[in-house]
């Protein structure tokens, strides 16, 4: 049964049709303020079907009323709900990271790390069905305006291309930046990969396209997968409310 699928984090909203298999259609993702997000849930809504079951996982409960407003057939992701995998996680695990794990459960394998890149960068261990933890960094462009913020420097966009050996300060800046979060990740990667044999990197979050020509080892790079994994959830439970 095909449903529309939204996440709404921290800055971005992702929403797509998504049918039992997974296929994915109609993919959108947008920044968005608390000014401008009613008019994009709006438009969402306009390509919904009457009909169609909406589900949804929020990051703050203050977007709650601009969902009721817009759809019909309003169905949240909630703690209550059965999950497609284990976990003895011991303080409230973000639905963010909930529904990538259960998005990764798709790939089959035994021992999955997930990398989320998006406002803070995740790195999520699934062994053999059971949620291991992991960690939660600062996302690579928090880390950039915090830096700019505190020190009052002007800073270059981020770039995977940027020069090692920058002759001005913008740049300078963007480079130090991303090469530290670069090198960062790629050394809890490797930290990862020396407790788990075989095991399967998954890349997911808006700042992933940063990362994807750097010289990490990665298997999958799924822009989708959370959206996935809150279709997954849903298909696992009768009732959502």
């Amino acid at each position: 049964m095909k449903s529309l699928v939204i996440d709404i984090g921290n800055s971005t909203i992702k929403s797509s049709h998504i049918n039992s298999d997974l296929k994915i259609d109609n993919f959108v993702r947008r920044n968005y303020t608390k000014k401008s997000l009613p008019k994009l849930l709006r438009k969402i809504a306009g390509q919904a079907a009457v009909t169609e079951k909406v589900i949804v996982s929020v990051s703050n409960k203050i977007h709650y009323n601009s969902l009721v407003s817009e759809f019909s057939n309003l169905n949240f992701i909630n703690d209550k709900m059965r999950l497609p995998f284990e976990m003895n996680y011991k303080t409230d695990l973000g639905r963010d990271r909930i529904c990538a794990v259960a998005g990764a459960t798709y790939y089959g394998a035994d021992n999955i790390l997930i990398v989320d890149f998006g406002t803070a960068t995740t790195f999520n261990i699934l062994s053999k069905k059971h949620f291991k933890g992991g960690i939660i960094a600062p996302g690579l462009t928090n880390s950039l305006k915090c830096f700019t913020k505190t020190t009052g420097l002007q800073t270059a966009p981020i770039d995977s291309n940027l020069p090692a050996i920058a002759d001005n300060t913008p740049q300078a800046v963007a480079s130090g930046v991303y090469r530290l979060n670069k090198f960062g990740i790629m050394g809890i990667i490797y930290e990862f990969k020396n407790i788990f044999n075989d095991l399967f990197v998954i890349f997911t979050g808006g700042n992933s396209k940063h990362f994807l020509d750097s010289g990490f080892e990665h298997d999958v790079h799924d822009e989708y997968l959370v959206l996935k994994g809150i279709k997954i959830i849903s298909d696992l439970n009768e009732n959502i409310n």
